[in-house]
């Protein structure tokens, strides 16, 4: 847990070469816990609008009021990345 930013990554090493398959890299977790997700600064268009179609269908499925979504990106003045909330998916 990275407690100053207050989120949990996941990180899947393959130092040992074994090339994990798709299967082998998901991760299952209870998706009401999930406060929202943060976009990466390179992160592609179409991949942004797939996943929040994605979103939006596992909101509804699990009967989400709503779920946040940032973008991060580099902030010149502060010298470091910050991640600006760009929308909120309600019900």
């Amino acid at each position: 847990m990275w407690k100053s930013e207050k989120e949990e990554r996941l990180v899947l090493d393959d130092t040992f070469y074994t090339h994990l398959s798709p299967d082998q890299k998901k991760y299952k977790y209870d998706f009401n816990k999930l406060h929202g997700i943060i976009f990466g600064i390179n992160t592609k268009l179409s991949d942004k609008k797939e996943l929040i179609r994605i979103l939006k269908e596992k909101c509804i499925v699990n009967k989400r009021g709503q779920f946040h979504i940032y973008q991060a990106r580099y902030d010149a003045e502060k010298e470091s990345i910050v991640a600006d909330l760009v929308l909120i998916i309600k019900k």
